[in-house]
């Protein structure tokens, strides 16, 4: 029992640990003043202002306003006050130092804990230059408040975008224990951006069981994974590759390219933005809001989707009924905030 009293004892002090520099610190306090008692009754041993010449002492700061009248008092003073005052506030701010510099390397190596985040987005797999980019338009605060974003990924060994996003370092495509560390449960939205469209299926299937209520965008090479994926994630959101379409069009309809360019770019011209009509917002018709949004706010409907619904309804009838809860397209310079418009103008 002795002997292993001993050796966690020796390993605190060895290792110098928080608890053993408190330890250590209260002992030289105490015995300190002890001796200031005993050789400086009328001075630096009153209780209200040792504690100050021994922080004082410490730091090295030595203002002298306070200081030992007897030559036994200056020999305590320089033999033994400074000598560990000085030392124990030398090692507890390199212990500090270094705790935040741990710290700090471990949020860049991924193993940061994000899981008290709330509306954050969450992005998983590393793509190099593309993700990049994808983060940059997310970050565009042209376009409104810029997210917080959490990048999982298992391909890189730290964060390549530290001052944009936070990172989290997975084993595996899979790693629920990632997952968790990221807030994904309480994310606004998850994006999967994977190397291969296997992987993305994998991820997202991994990721709608882990966090099944949010929002799951994911990115794939390959139209018939993302109507597998639909099968069993109906909810999710897919974003196949549309190079070919786009060489299509534009080869038929010139300045097509560029137009799904400004379209999709936050930070390029008129762009296309949504909004979700709130509660206590009246009914109108679709015409009455397509003449309103340009009228007041210079803006182009360009569809809307209800609830009910997965696919957007573009170019909409006018007698279309638009109403709370509904999600309205448009083109627009910038965004408009939902809370802004006078729906009831709008209706009239």
């Amino acid at each position: 029992m002795n002997n292993h009293l001993y050796r966690r004892i020796y390993r605190h002090i060895a290792e110098m640990t928080w608890g053993a520099l408190l330890c250590i610190g209260i002992g030289h306090f105490i015995s300190s003043w002890l001796m200031a008692i005993a050789f400086e009754p009328d001075g630096i041993s009153a209780p209200g202002v040792f504690w100050y010449y021994y922080l004082v002492t410490a730091t090295t700061v030595g203002y002298g306003d306070f200081v030992p009248a007897t030559a036994y008092g200056r020999a305590v003073a320089v033999l033994w006050i400074m000598p560990g005052a000085i030392a124990l506030f030398t090692t507890a701010i390199a212990k500090a130092a270094q705790a935040m510099a741990e710290k700090w390397r471990r949020t860049l190596r991924g193993r940061g804990d994000y899981h008290m985040l709330q509306n954050h987005i969450v992005i998983i797999g590393w793509r190099g230059e593309r993700t990049e980019r994808l983060i940059d338009q997310l970050t565009d605060v042209s376009s409104g408040e810029a997210p917080t974003i959490v990048l999982i990924s298992s391909t890189v060994s730290k964060n390549p975008v530290p001052d944009v996003a936070r990172f989290v370092r997975a084993d595996n495509t899979s790693d629920v224990a990632a997952y968790e560390r990221a807030g994904m449960a309480q994310a606004n939205t998850v994006i999967v951006m994977a190397n291969t469209d296997p992987d993305a299926l994998a991820i997202s299937l991994a990721a709608a069981a882990a966090a099944p209520d949010v929002r799951l965008v994911v990115y794939f090479e390959d139209e018939r994974m993302a109507n597998l994926l639909k099968t069993h994630c109906p909810g999710a959101e897919t974003a196949p590759s549309l190079s070919t379409e786009i060489l299509a069009r534009t080869a038929r309809d010139p300045g097509s390219a560029e137009l799904f360019t400004m379209l999709a770019s936050s930070s390029a011209g008129p762009t296309e933005f949504s909004m979700l009509v709130p509660a206590g917002a009246p009914s109108l018709s679709y015409s009455a809001a397509l003449t309103s949004f340009k009228a007041k706010h210079e803006a182009t409907l360009l569809g809307m989707r209800s609830p009910d619904t997965m696919i957007p309804l573009l170019n909409a009838p006018g007698t279309a009924i638009i109403k709370p809860g509904d999600q309205l397209y448009y083109i627009s310079m910038a965004r408009i905030d939902a809370d802004a418009v006078d729906w009831d103008a709008l209706a009239a």
